[in-house]
Parts: structure tokens; C-alpha cells; sequence
């Protein structure tokens, strides 16, 4: 099995890391010019890399260990060319009609350079056109049941796992929104992020069509079905191996049905994978959405007075190291005054809670203060009586009663 460095040349990857690699990254448009042109000849790349890299090549790092002198743009394009061609990225061959020197792009630097333009100028990825792909490719198979059924099995395979990698792609980027809201320490900053990137690049374009009239659910069904009736189906199955076995003769019968089953369990499987893809994209999406809202609230109910203020300006300070310990020892030895002053809301006292003393015992009385009480007592009693007597008590009930009646004994 070849490996990665049995089909590039060695010294590929070394333009990317070269002092002058923005000059090389910008070179990578001869992709556009190849794209264009059915063949081009050396001074036609130069022409083309002087028109529209000139602000590149002024700026290219001279001299080169083997560049020699640099004398005008046209030895700094023609340099250019040079790199690309010892290091792989392209070839020279001569045409057999005109004898001239044609530069032609090798597949494996065609395929890295498909790769580096569209890190460089990302596209938005479609997601409802895989699955609609994917279901017409299975209608169709089943439909017409012809010798292509296994060309449109392979169709439909290649268009969900197309999806399953975007989906995974789109995961990782509300994982990114997740994690930046955090970070914010204005209101604004979550806003924009939010209505303006999340809403704009995933929740209008992508999300939202997933969930509503491109919905993956409304094809899921119709192809699975299509898969478990292939599956109970013998004729089917027998078609996809005459179909796999006409495209591909080194296919025996065996192993024709062991690739075909291969691809309709797999397919199925796919297909359970990115519900679990779109059920981790719903739980993220909430969760997002809940942290964006909580980090507003925060922001909006953060303490503003005084002492809100002094801690956003502490904040604000860099850390203290060993050099700054002493100046903050000083910091420390400031004399600070307390200042106070009076304002109407400050016009009243606040009240105070009341503070419980512990208790005491009671103090042992004297024997003598006792002896004083028993006196005034018996005093008082001599008093009571005397001021009412057995005899005057007697008179005055007799004096109450009727006549005849008898007196008091």
C-alpha cells in the first residue's frame, strides 16, 4: 500500500513552510488559470502571475539560497514558476505537434489544491441536496430496476455520508458559538454574534431548513423503506450483483453480494447515524441559546455603582509579578481617608437590632429583710382588727334585722 510521500515528491509541503510562503499560497491561482485553459505554456503562467501577483512579488524575500540576483518582476515570476516545478506542485511536458513546453498540474496537487481554495474561500455546504440527492438516486434505482440500480445504490451512499460530514462540520461550529459567548464582557458582542453570525451563517441557512420544508425526517422514511424492501427482495438483490459484477469484472458472485450488502447495511446505518447527528445538533442549539440568554442577563444585572466599577477597573489590571510585588507593597502604604457626606436619601438613622444581655441569677435575699416583712405584716393585721371590733360587728348586724326576730349570739 502506498503511503502519503510514495506519491508526492518529498520537498512538497516545503513551499508552506518556506520564508516566502504567502508569496506561494497566492500562487495557488494558477488553479483558476488551469481550470480555464485546456494547456498553457511557460510565458503564459509568467504573464499570469505578473498581472495579478504583482503586490506579492514585491514583497518576495530576496535573495533565495539559490535564487541568484532579482533584477525586476519578471525574474521574481519566472523564479516562482521554477519553485512550483522542482517541488512537485507542477510538471512539464513538451507538445508533440508545436514542440513547446506545456505545464501541466498533477492529480494529487490538483486535489490539495481544490483543498487549499476552499479553506481559503469557504462555501456555504448544502445539506437538503444531499438527502434529496440521495432519495431520487434511490427512487430511481427502484423504479426502473435496469442495470444502473448499483450505480444509484452508490449515489445515494455518497450523498448521506456527504451530509453526515457536514452535519458533523456544523456540530463543531455551535460548539465554537457555545464556547465564544462566554467570553463576551459586553452586551453588544453577544448580540452581534448572535443575530448577525448565528442567526445569518447557521440558524437562517442551515438550522432552520433542516427542521422545517428541507427536513431530513421527510425523506427518511420513504428511504428506508426502499433499503428494507431491497433487502427481503432476492430479485433485487440479484440485480444489484449483475449490476456491480457488469461495472466491475474482477467482481465474482460472492464477493458482488458481499459488497452489496456491505453497501445497503451501511446505508441503513448511515442513516441512523444522522438522526443521532441531528438530535446532538438540536441539544446544542438549545443549549446555546440558553447560555447567550443567560450571559445577557448577567451582563444587563451586573453591578454598576461604585463598587462595580472598581472591580471591572481591577479586572482590567495586569497580573502582579515578582518585579511588581515591591509597588504594590507601596500601593498598600498609602494613607486613605474616609470621606462622608449627607444626601436626602441619607437623612434618617437606620435602625438597630436590640442586642439580649445574658441573664443573672437572683441574689440570695437577707435573713434580716425577711424578719422585717413578718413584722410589718403582723402590724398590719393589729391595724385591720382594731378598726373592726367582735362587738361593733355584733351591734351592726342586730341593727340590720328586723324586729322580733332574735339577735346575734
Amino acid at each position: 500500500m502506498n503511503t502519503l510521500f510514495d506519491i508526492v515528491p518529498e520537498t512538497f509541503f516545503s513551499l508552506l513552510a518556506a520564508p516566502n510562503r504567502r508569496l506561494y499560497a497566492r500562487a495557488m491561482v494558477v488553479r483558476d488559470c488551469y481550470r480555464r485553459e485546456m494547456k498553457f505554456v511557460r510565458s503564459d503562467l509568467v504573464s499570469y502571475f505578473l498581472n495579478d501577483l504583482q503586490p506579492d512579488l514585491l514583497q518576495q524575500v530576496e535573495p533565495e539560497d539559490d535564487a541568484g540576483e532579482l533584477r525586476n518582476l519578471s525574474d521574481r515570476a519566472h523564479l516562482l514558476v521554477r519553485r512550483l516545478i522542482e517541488t512537485g506542485w507542477l510538471v512539464t511536458d513538451v507538445d508533440d505537434q508545436t514542440l513547446e513546453e506545456t505545464i501541466l498540474i498533477p492529480d494529487y496537487a490538483a486535489q490539495i489544491l481544490a483543498t487549499l481554495y476552499q479553506i481559503e474561500n469557504p462555501s456555504a455546504p448544502t445539506y437538503n441536496t444531499s438527502v434529496y440527492a440521495a432519495y431520487s438516486a434511490l427512487r430511481t434505482a427502484d423504479a426502473e430496476r435496469n442495470e444502473l440500480v448499483a450505480q444509484g445504490l452508490e449515489a445515494a451512499q455518497g450523498h448521506i455520508e456527504s451530509l453526515q460530514d457536514n452535519l458533523r462540520m456544523l456540530m463543531h461550529n455551535l460548539r465554537q458559538f457555545y464556547k465564544d459567548v462566554h467570553q463576551f464582557t459586553e452586551v453588544p458582542q453577544v448580540l452581534t454574534q448572535h443575530f448577525d453570525q448565528y442567526l445569518e451563517e447557521l440558524g437562517t441557512k442551515i438550522y432552520h431548513p433542516l427542521k422545517t420544508s428541507d427536513s431530513f425526517y421527510r425523506f427518511q422514511a420513504p428511504m428506508r423503506a426502499i433499503l428494507q424492501n431491497w433487502l427481503r427482495d432476492p430479485g433485487m438483490q440479484e440485480l444489484l450483483v449483475q449490476s456491480v459484477q457488469r461495472h466491475d469484472h474482477s467482481q465474482t458472485p460472492e464477493s458482488a453480494r458481499s459488497e452489496v450488502l456491505s453497501r445497503l447495511y451501511g446505508l441503513s446505518e448511515t442513516l441512523e447515524q444522522v438522526d443521532r447527528f441531528l438530535q446532538e445538533i438540536d441539544r446544542r442549539n438549545a443549549a446555546y441559546t440558553r447560555s447567550a440568554t443567560a450571559r445577557v442577563r448577567y451582563l444587563l444585572n451586573t453591578n454598576r455603582d461604585i463598587k462595580g466599577e472598581l472591580i471591572e477597573l481591577m479586572k482590567a489590571l495586569p497580573a502582579l509579578g515578582e518585579e511588581a510585588s515591591q509597588d504594590f507593597d507601596d500601593i498598600l502604604d498609602i494613607a486613605i481617608t474616609r470621606v462622608r457626606y449627607a444626601d436626602p436619601e441619607r437623612l434618617y438613622r437606620e435602625p438597630r437590632s436590640r442586642q439580649e444581655k445574658a441573664s443573672q441569677a437572683l441574689s440570695k435575699r437577707h435573713p434580716l429583710a425577711d424578719d422585717a416583712l413578718a413584722k410589718e405584716v403582723f402590724e398590719f393585721m393589729q391595724q385591720r382588727q382594731s378598726l373592726y371590733a367582735d362587738q361593733a360587728l355584733v351591734r351592726f348586724l342586730d341593727s340590720q334585722r328586723p324586729v322580733g326576730s332574735g339577735r346575734c349570739l
